[in-house]
């Protein structure tokens, strides 16, 4: 019984090894690499975000008490940014986006 598991496990293996040897990139025609190189260009003009920090140590604060930092955030990319929705990790953290777009260069807090 062990034997037959044995072999059957590693004609098994044999089959997945030599199944994935076609060179899939080689069925990749012109044509469709050239829409690639389009989709790829064309994200070099979006929009792209750059924060001042990622967190904010508080440090020790009393239970109740209310504080606030801003996170600055920089449109470093070619077209405006525009923040539809900010979400914090937890209920008790409630950002607040931009309403206006970024321009390109310019920031905003959060």
């Amino acid at each position: 019984m062990k034997i037959k598991f044995i072999l059957a496990f590693v004609l098994s293996l044999n089959i997945a090894v030599t199944s994935c040897k076609d060179n899939v990139a080689s069925k990749i025609s012109d044509s469709e690499m050239n829409v690639v190189k389009k989709a790829n260009a064309k994200l070099e003009n979006l929009p792209i975000l750059e924060f001042d920090k990622v967190e904010y140590n508080f440090g020790n604060i009393k239970e109740g008490e209310k504080v606030s930092t801003d996170f600055i955030v920089k449109n470093i990319g070619k077209s405006d940014l525009l923040i539809i929705s900010a979400q914090g990790s937890c209920g008790c953290t409630v950002p607040e986006p931009p309403k206006a777009p970024i321009k390109p260069g310019q920031s905003a807090p959060i």
